[in-house]
């Protein structure tokens, strides 16, 4: 049975794709304009790195574990969504406090920059797309953390870590932080 669409209904997905569409629109143009920054590359490197980490991972995990594939999905889409709001935050700080960004301490240091409940409520107040991924970030948590699978998912990952697939994708996450890294080198 097909739901009628009533014009308002038609405003209400047009609006919203409107303004989704705006909204990765500016985040790409954001994008764009901080690319000729080093540390925006190093940083894109990362997050990108982090990407396929966790969905390599969870691709890995999911073969090997079928009975966990609903848990491994929640988690996986709960660690992309946490990039997602890194991504934000770092652009945020590169265009308003860049002396919070270290760049000549390593990958570590770069990437776990100091951010404050003041940055959550100004960026989230200036930045819808930012308050939407806090609230999908909480929303996913909420729903990873009462998972009942989810020691299940933990004591897997500790049993499989020693398997060679596992160990090529980590090695694979490794060498492009290594290239992350020296990314954040050439910015000295």
């Amino acid at each position: 049975m097909h739901r009628r669409r009533t014009p308002v209904h038609a405003i209400i997905s047009v609006t919203f794709a409107c303004s989704a569409l705006l909204g990765m629109a500016l985040v790409g143009l954001g994008a764009s304009r901080a690319s000729d920054n080093p540390a925006d590359k190093a940083w894109t490197a990362y997050a990108q790195a982090q990407r396929q980490w966790q969905q390599e991972l969870a691709d890995f995990l999911s073969t090997q574990r079928r009975d966990l594939k609903e848990v491994i999905a929640a988690s996986r889409d709960l660690q992309l969504a946490l990039i997602d709001r890194r991504f934000f935050e770092f652009h945020y700080l590169l265009a308003t406090h860049p002396e919070r960004i270290v760049t000549n301490q390593g990958i570590s240091q770069f990437a776990n920059f100091p951010w404050t409940d003041q940055d959550t409520i100004a960026l989230s107040r200036s930045n819808p797309d930012y308050a939407a991924t806090v609230k999908r970030v909480a929303l996913l948590r909420q729903r990873s953390d009462s998972n009942p699978l989810w020691s299940a998912l933990r004591e897997a990952n500790r049993s499989l870590a020693n398997q060679p697939e596992y160990q090529k994708i980590y090695a694979r996450f490794e060498q492009r932080l290594k290239t992350a890294e020296k990314i954040l080198q050439d910015t000295r």
